[in-house]
């Protein structure tokens, strides 16, 4: 199996400017489908389990019949580990775009403006501070993209989980 390689870059919101994904023609997304769902997953943070619960969501969102984009937003703490975990998943990267934010209102800012543009058929967002008007406003900007989200809120880490780096490599026995 052939994985492409992920380049990480740090965008902020006024960076961004969506690509689309090759071969993608006007209306080539399932346009009679219901967009502008998002839900929530709150799963304890850097855990071996969340990763095993989202990996699978994963797979299935970057095999989705759809030819747009698969993005995903995360803290650009971590982006060579999430790099490194999105590499030896089982997922379809040449549909798949990783963006960075600093922080959660960038994330937020970031899933939004991803959402709305209509290059991307799920955005997944990792966003620990998400309030309820955050989820309103990624609600108006999946509707308005004809696209869905998935907010990812971690519960804050116990002394008893591993640290970031070992979390990644061992999550779901990698």
């Amino acid at each position: 199996m052939m994985y492409s390689m992920i380049q990480p870059q740090t965008l902020h919101p006024h960076e961004i400017g969506l690509p689309q994904p090759s071969g993608m023609s006007q209306g080539a997304y399932q346009q009679d489908r219901p967009y502008g769902h998002v839900n929530e997953v709150i799963a304890p943070a850097f855990s071996s389990l969340s990763i095993c619960l989202i990996t699978p969501i994963l797979s299935q969102l970057t095999r989705n019949h759809d030819d747009r984009w698969l993005t995903l937003i995360a803290s650009s703490a971590f982006t060579s580990e999430i790099s490194h975990w999105l590499k030896n998943a089982d997922l379809n990267t040449n549909k798949l775009l990783l963006l960075t934010a600093d922080t959660p209102e960038q994330a937020l800012n970031l899933a939004c403006r991803a959402l709305s543009s209509g290059n991307s058929h799920t955005v997944v967002a990792w966003i620990n501070d998400l309030s309820e008007q955050g989820l309103e406003k990624l609600e108006r900007a999946a509707i308005l993209g004809k696209s869905d989200a998935l907010a990812i809120r971690g519960r804050k880490a116990t002394s008893q989980q591993p640290a970031l780096p070992d979390f990644f490599s061992a999550a779901c026995g990698r």
